[in-house]
């Protein structure tokens, strides 16, 4: 393995460790989320712990960066993979 990898790794295992750190610290406080859009409002039955909002938040987040980067991730593997036609260019 190289540095870079070891550190990387490092890196997680901290990360790992504060995340459960604080989940074990936070499960028994819990909140009662509610959404009032003037219009119509939502609240949840019951009060999630804060551990598993923030989890919620951030996959949520980590799935809306996802989808949103993949018209770029295709748009550029669909550049790499033109064929050079010979007259200057590129067959798409």
């Amino acid at each position: 393995m190289t540095a870079g990898r070891w550190i990387m790794l490092i890196f997680l295992l901290l990360g790992g460790g504060v995340g459960a750190l604080f989940t074990i610290q936070n499960l028994s406080r819990t909140s009662s989320l509610s959404l009032d859009l003037f219009v119509v409002g939502f609240e949840l039955k019951q009060a999630l712990p804060v551990p598993y909002l923030l989890g919620g938040a951030f996959g949520v987040g980590l799935l809306f960066g996802i989808l949103v980067m993949l018209p770029a991730v295709f748009r550029r593997s669909s550049d790499s993979t033109a064929v050079d036609t010979g007259a200057g260019e590129a067959w798409t």
